[in-house]
């Protein structure tokens, strides 16, 4: 997308949302009812597409649009609505989005709904550097929001913008404990535990381990969480991530194997890969051989064009106990993958395996 168009189009999007904010029938406005169902799903497709790989776009766009028509005039078929918008943006048809974008506030969307296209205004001002102008579309975003989750994921990204871009690290600390005191046991709570995690860097006074020790503290409510939101899984890998650094492997494999539970609709998320290969080398550190082999193999499953060569590796090393199957597994490594490090470790390493 040609860049000048880009910021032009931003501009106007911003301008129609401002508009929309001052005009005297926004007040008039009302929240439609919320689905449940239509919730859960929206949170759940949120996370489970990456807004940096366009290989997702197309199927995110259709699970949007499904609640959409599913969902008729309740308040998660207008989410969905905004969804869809930033979606087709990502793609490119920048022209078309502010036209229609356009119309959609002409229909007067709740007050929740305009929240949440706020926070998306305010990601794009963030991204071109116009901090201020962020900062304030991210508070009218909480306000419109108000208690409801696309308020507590705008205060999220407020805090982060408080950390990384306008030096406020009070403000940001101060914002991220508020928020996960709102949102305290909603679906959003595990998202805004792990955010708030990952920002530590950003204040921290003391030497890394003691950050870290902050990190497991802030995350660890998401250990006991019910398996119910999509969000957990992500702040249960960041858990597991915590514990690792600080030399307890074993509570780190507690964690990831709750996180990668079902991993498989998270497959075009990076931490689901990391996550699945931290389990397998933490499985072979226990000698829980069975478990580390059936996870290398889903390894391969999942990601096909990640590390196979590795994958197969660590099953052959698995199965060293079982001569006969390390060497079949150690062949097809050499056959499959003759170029790899994998199949020269194998080789230099295990020679008496492959004769």
């Amino acid at each position: 997308m040609n860049t000048v168009a880009k910021m032009a189009g931003i501009g106007c999007l911003v301008g129609f949302a401002l508009l929309l904010l001052n005009r005297p029938a926004t007040a008039e406005a009302t929240n439609k009812p919320s689905n449940p169902q239509a919730q859960e799903r929206v949170l759940f497709f949120s996370e489970c597409w990456d807004n940096h790989k366009p290989e997702t776009f197309d199927n995110a766009l259709r699970l949007f649009q499904s609640v959409r028509a599913e969902y008729l005039d309740t308040l998660e078929a207008e989410l969905a609505s905004v969804e869809v918008l930033r979606i087709r943006w990502l793609k490119g048809e920048s022209q078309a989005v502010t036209a229609d974008y356009a119309t959609w506030l002409a229909t007067e969307p709740s007050p929740i709904a305009q929240g949440h296209a706020l926070r998306y205004f305010a990601d794009d001002a963030a991204q071109r550097g116009d901090y201020a102008k962020a900062e304030t579309l991210y508070k009218q975003a909480i306000t419109l929001a108000g208690n409801h989750i696309a308020a507590g994921l705008a205060a999220v990204n407020l805090a982060d913008l408080y950390l990384n871009r306008l030096s406020k690290p009070l403000e940001g600390k101060t914002l991220f404990e508020q928020t996960a005191k709102q949102f305290a046991g909603s679906p959003i709570e595990p998202e805004i535990r792990r955010r708030w995690a990952n920002a530590l860097d950003f204040f921290a006074a003391n030497a890394p381990p003691a950050t870290q020790e902050e990190a497991r503290a802030i995350l660890q409510p998401t250990s006991d969480m019910p398996a119910s939101s999509p969000l957990l899984p992500h702040a249960q890998y960041a858990l597991a991530e915590a514990l690792y650094l600080l030399s307890k492997p074993a509570e780190a494999l507690a964690a990831l194997e709750k996180a990668c539970a079902n991993l498989e609709p998270y497959r075009d998320q990076q931490w689901a890969e990391a996550g699945l290969a931290l389990m397998i080398a933490l499985q072979q550190k226990f000698e829980r051989w069975d478990d580390a082999i059936a996870s290398a193999r889903r390894y391969t499953e999942l990601f096909p064009d990640k590390n196979a060569a590795h994958a197969q590796l660590t099953i052959g090393m698995s199965y060293l106990g079982r001569t006969s199957d390390a060497r079949a597994t150690l062949a097809r490594l050499l056959r499959d993958y003759p170029d790899s490090f994998p199949a020269k470790h194998a080789g230099e390493h295990f020679p008496e395996l492959l004769k």
